[in-house]
């Protein structure tokens, strides 16, 4: 019978630090008698520390303990009214789609994750798939464009379409700007928490309305259809990013400015 101690593997070194068969002072050379006495104290062991349920276990941040509670906030609590009007809400989405949506998705699209600590369904993947949606249409529209140049594919302007003018047309910056010209007042109706009420702006106001415009256009997708997507998109979308969303265009501005 093999007599080596099984407490000397690595993955038992937590649950025996002492019975590696080496003296460590002040405790004296431990050695299990066989591999099977050792194999069963770890079953043991297992069972008794590992295996028992415990009510605080399940959900240890369920609930903070009285005692654990800081006796005063660390940092002063801001109050920042949103708004909680649906109709309003729906006024915003039936300026830019033509149409309203389910009061549901409606209140998702306009809910940024800072609300309500997450607590209510928010716009992150509706914004995902908003996004996804510009950047194929913009992508097309680029595409499209007649061009002579050798690296012109049927004589449509393949070059034109780069990672960084599809990132750059649907940036935070690029987004707001596109909301104020379409007239559209999505920062009075958006649900979320800035950071710092005093100033909107450092608290990353701009991105908060560029998810809420493209979670619009996502919502629209997923409720309506590709083809309505399509018609928003191309239609009222596009003709404020085709001239904002290439780079080099934005840096020329800039330098005769």
């Amino acid at each position: 019978m093999d007599h080596t101690c099984c407490a000397t593997l690595p993955w038992a070194q937590h649950i025996f630090p002492r019975c590696d068969g080496t003296p460590r002072s002040p405790y004296k050379k431990q050695r299990f008698k066989s591999t099977m006495t050792c194999r069963r104290t770890i079953q043991r062991v297992c069972a008794r520390t590992l295996l028992a349920p415990s009510p605080t276990l399940a959900r240890p941040f369920a609930s903070t303990v009285p005692s654990h509670k800081a006796p005063h906030p660390l940092r002063i609590r801001q109050n920042f009214d949103v708004n909680d009007d649906i109709e309003v809400v729906q006024a915003q989405i039936k300026k830019l789609t033509g149409e309203t949506l389910p009061d549901a998705v409606a209140w998702q699209a306009v809910t940024h994750k800072s609300f309500a600590h997450g607590k209510e369904g928010y716009n992150d993947k509706l914004a995902f798939m908003g996004r996804r949606v510009l950047k194929f249409h913009l992508a097309l529209q680029l595409a499209s464009r007649e061009s002579s140049r050798p690296s012109a594919i049927n004589n449509k302007a393949i070059e034109s379409v780069t990672s960084a003018r599809l990132d750059n047309a649907t940036k935070a910056s690029t987004l707001f700007s596109v909301a104020q010209n379409m007239g559209l007042n999505i920062q009075d109706v958006m649900r979320w928490k800035p950071k710092q009420t005093g100033d909107l702006e450092l608290s990353g106001v701009k991105g908060v309305v560029g998810d809420c415009l493209t979670a619009m256009i996502g919502a629209v997708f997923m409720t309506k259809g590709g083809q309505a997507a399509e018609e928003l998109v191309v239609k009222k979308v596009l003709p404020h990013i085709i001239g904002v969303g290439n780079p080099r265009q934005s840096s020329r501005k800039q330098v005769e400015a």
